[in-house]
């Protein structure tokens, strides 16, 4: 009742699994541009009971405060007096992200750290050689500050972090890349659950909306799209209100095509091209078989990867083309001049 009568206007920005991969790129990036080829490592700083570091005002003090709890003793209500955020409340949650985001602000623009910020989760990402130096510049910064720690938590900067339920693994950032991964804990608990579905052979609605919220969140640490794909039948399911699970239908099949990825599929990979935008386009619309699309998508994916480029000139005698789409022209002949086209530049 109480968070109901709650009205915020505003909406606070949290640094999510994107935002991690962004920075880390960008860090990269920045690396490989003044020449420098280094080991990143990572570490989570964690706040101590984050809520009972914040303090009321004076005047919430005086008259918000007040929390009534039953005490099975006396068998009667009991009236009691915070003087920190209440924990559970829509307003308290609002209060503390300010502060922390207000923490991340101030070390970012200030001591210049590499870090994001996540309720009271702070990742930290700096290069190897730097790693003690970087460590007692946050340890001294929070001092400071006046936060505490949790010490149960505090682990060394490491290769490979856990953080919000994925793990971080920068064993390749000298190449220039890293992966984000599903926890081996968070991929063995889904296919658990999914070998009790099928076998129980009963999708509840309530259990699948949970089920197909952990399923999205782990194809997002996995590489490709054909786990997402197989997704499309499960949300069709439930969205049509069904409960039986027949093993001989598709539902079934792709269920245990999503429990096999988990196991078998490659994890997302991140590198210095993660925050460009790339457009690919592949004209197979005339073809049955699809070749011609094939062959284009794969020349026009050598221009991204092996950072080729097209010269002026030469793009004028394709180009064009694109601009009538009326007009069924074969486009086997450009496609096999594309190559002669491209001007290999250096990598990154």
């Amino acid at each position: 009742m109480v968070n109901s009568a709650v009205t915020q206007v505003e909406t606070v920005t949290l640094h999510e699994v994107d935002h991690i991969a962004g920075v880390c790129s960008s860090f990269l990036r920045a690396l490989h541009q003044h020449g420098r080829s280094e080991t990143l490592v990572s570490k989570c700083w964690d706040l101590a009971s984050a809520y009972k570091q914040i303090s009321l005002s004076d005047e919430a003090y005086s008259m918000d405060s007040y929390i009534v709890v039953y005490n099975p003793g006396s068998g009667l209500p009991e009236i009691f007096q915070q003087a920190v955020l209440p924990f559970g409340s829509v307003a308290s949650v609002t209060a503390f992200l300010r502060c922390a985001l207000g923490i991340w602000h101030i070390g970012s623009r200030l001591s210049k750290l590499m870090w994001t910020s996540y309720f009271d989760d702070f990742l930290s990402i700096t290069t190897k050689n730097l790693t003690r130096h970087t460590e007692i510049c946050i340890s001294t910064f929070f001092h400071l500050l006046g936060w505490d720690l949790s010490a149960d938590k505090l682990v060394p900067y490491s290769e490979c972090c856990k953080v919000l339920g994925v793990e971080l693994a920068l064993y390749r950032t000298p190449e220039g890349m890293l992966e984000v991964r599903n926890t081996p804990e968070r991929a063995e608990e889904l296919r658990t659950t999914i070998k009790d579905l099928l076998h129980a052979g009963v999708l509840k609605r309530a259990d699948g909306e949970r089920l197909r919220v952990r399923l999205q969140f782990a194809s997002n640490q996995l590489f490709g799209r054909r786990f997402r794909n197989c997704l499309r039948e499960p949300n069709s399911h439930l969205s049509r209100g069904l409960r039986q699970i027949n093993p001989d239908l598709e539902m079934a099949l792709q269920i245990q095509m999503m429990a096999r990825l988990l196991t078998n599929n490659a994890p997302r990979q991140v590198d210095t091209n993660f925050m460009n935008w790339v457009h690919l386009y592949a004209n197979a619309s005339f073809d049955p078989m699809g070749t011609q699309g094939l062959v284009a998508f794969c020349l026009i994916l050598l221009v991204v990867v092996l950072g080729a480029s097209v010269k002026p000139w030469k793009r004028s005698c394709w180009l064009p083309s694109c601009h009538r789409p009326k007009r069924r022209r074969s486009w086997s002949w450009k496609v096999l001049l594309l190559p002669q086209l491209l001007t290999p530049s250096k990598a990154h």
